[in-house]
């Protein structure tokens, strides 16, 4: 901590932009020290493969394939990184419901909860956040970095790949971003695509020794360029709601650091089915057509078809080769490799394949999905921890800048529920399994009411009926009241 503390007071100090250059570098050394090996570099290539830029890798893979032939095929790089992210990612395929509470109560209509309404579906909060989990499918962390929006008056959710976030963590609580000492983020730079130098926003703090511990100072922010060059980002560089503006989000539980270091063999596993697949198309160009092989002294123009005749003089021979390359056998390996990438990743066997099956019953395909359901039930435990962290640093960002109504995160609970979970079973098979249930006295009007999906529980579905008789029997009884009123009229007693 005590060399920490020397490169913050020296970051305080201003200076020249050799000293601004010099701490960030001493920073970034760092925090390199809380990443695993290699880090970065295998992080940057799953964004390569997850943008649809893995053509450099898939040829080194080639190369060290085929290294005599590699140069004659046509490359073929599908992008299965891209699909496995979109296929795995499930949690925000299925809207999640947000609300707000108070101890054990829900906020039903009032300002703050319409307020908190307003600036999640402003934010597109549901599409950023599907977009997040897409990428944590590949990378397994991701940084959320909240902002807020002048122009259009909300916060707002920026997504930050791993590589390009720095955290120097507590020592004494490394896996924690909340408690972390400092964070440096890579941006964009100010002076476009093309500028030679990286800009990067420092947010830092100042860590004593205390009576109880450590005594924390206020989150500080500017901006770092890689040459030195520095940028107040908030006036006297005080970050304006007292807290970091950063969240992690993991794909599972922390390994002891920030970042999760897992699936490193999963891009190797692409390689090698996109090899398989540019080897198939080469093999057709080479070998999935007949050619004429010539025997005897050289000569050209050897031309046959229809109506043509072709002479042989003594000793020439001409012969056609038919090659049986065993595409089929190739194929077949290529899709069991598929297969078999997605049963280890917890999907069922087709998930990424391009094959048809043949329709199979709603009870088979939920066998069938069992691991994407305990993976899904996973991933919403993940998701809710992330969305717990993003609620009173969303709600804060807010209230620092609105001219409108202020949410209090210490006040208010935001309550995350998973939305419903997928059917694999055909809507007339369901209907007709609940009614056939029903009138065979297996289940009450309640439940094939609640498993039709017109009610949320049981109970709901038993009030509401309750209800309705209630309703039906008032209606009767007034009916009734009326009918002998007349009577008494008709009949003058």
């Amino acid at each position: 901590m005590g060399q920490f503390t020397k490169m913050i007071n020296r970051l305080l100090d201003k200076g020249s932009k050799e000293n601004a250059q010099a701490v960030l570098n001493e920073l970034m050394k760092e925090a390199e020290k809380w990443r695993p090996p290699n880090y970065a570099a295998e992080m940057k290539r799953r964004r390569d493969y997850y943008e649809g830029k893995q053509g450099a890798w898939l040829r080194d893979a080639l190369a060290r394939r085929y290294p005599s032939t590699y140069n004659e095929m046509s490359q073929i790089a599908l992008n299965y990184a891209r699909l496995i992210a979109d296929v795995d990612a499930c949690v925000y395929d299925h809207r999640p419901n947000r609300e707000l509470w108070v101890g054990s109560d829900p906020v039903e209509d009032t300002p703050e909860s319409r307020e908190y309404q307003r600036i999640t579906i402003d934010a597109a909060l549901n599409v950023t956040l599907a977009e997040g989990e897409r990428r944590l499918m590949l990378m397994n962390t991701m940084f959320l970095h909240v902002r807020y929006n002048f122009n259009r008056g909300y916060p707002m959710v920026e997504l930050f790949y791993p590589q390009d976030v720095w955290v120097i963590p507590d020592p004494d609580n490394p896996t924690s971003i909340e408690d972390s000492y400092a964070v440096i983020a890579r941006t964009v730079n100010r002076g476009g695509l093309t500028t030679p130098d990286d800009s990067f926003v420092v947010y830092y703090r100042e860590v004593r020794p205390g009576s109880e511990g450590k005594d924390y100072g206020p989150w500080l922010c500017e901006g770092i360029d890689s040459d030195g060059g520095r940028t107040e980002i908030f006036p006297e560089n005080l970050v304006p709601y007292g807290v970091l503006p950063f969240i992690v989000w993991r794909n599972g539980i922390a390994d002891g650091t920030i970042y999760r270091d897992a699936d490193n063999d999963l891009l190797d596993t692409i390689d090698a089915i996109n090899v398989n697949f540019t080897n198939i198309a080469y093999v057709l160009d080479m070998q999935a057509h007949s050619m004429l092989a010539y025997e005897g002294d050289s000569r050209e123009n050897i031309v046959g078809g229809p109506g043509k005749i072709i002479s042989f003089a003594p000793g020439e021979n001409l012969s056609v080769l038919d090659f049986d390359p065993k595409l089929k056998e190739m194929e077949m390996v290529n899709n069991n490799l598929i297969k078999t990438l997605a049963s280890t990743r917890r999907q069922s066997p087709e998930a990424y394949s391009i094959e048809q099956k043949s329709p199979e019953s709603g009870v088979a395909r939920q066998i069938q999905n069992m691991p994407y359901l305990k993976a899904l039930k996973e991933r919403q435990y993940y998701a809710a921890q992330m969305e717990s962290d993003l609620f009173p640093l969303f709600c804060r960002v807010s209230n620092a800048y609105t001219d409108g109504v202020t949410i209090d995160p210490d006040y208010y609970d935001m309550r995350w529920t998973a939305g419903d979970e997928p059917s694999f079973e055909e809507p007339i098979a369901k209907t007709t399994r609940i009614l056939m249930a029903l009138d065979s006295g297996l289940i009450s009007r309640q439940r094939a009411a609640f498993e039709m999906g017109y009610y949320e529980s049981e109970d709901e579905a038993a009030r509401a009926m309750q209800l309705e008789v209630d309703a039906t029997t008032t209606a009767i009884e007034a009916n009734a009241i009326s009918i002998s009123e007349r009577l008494q009229l008709a009949t003058g007693s």
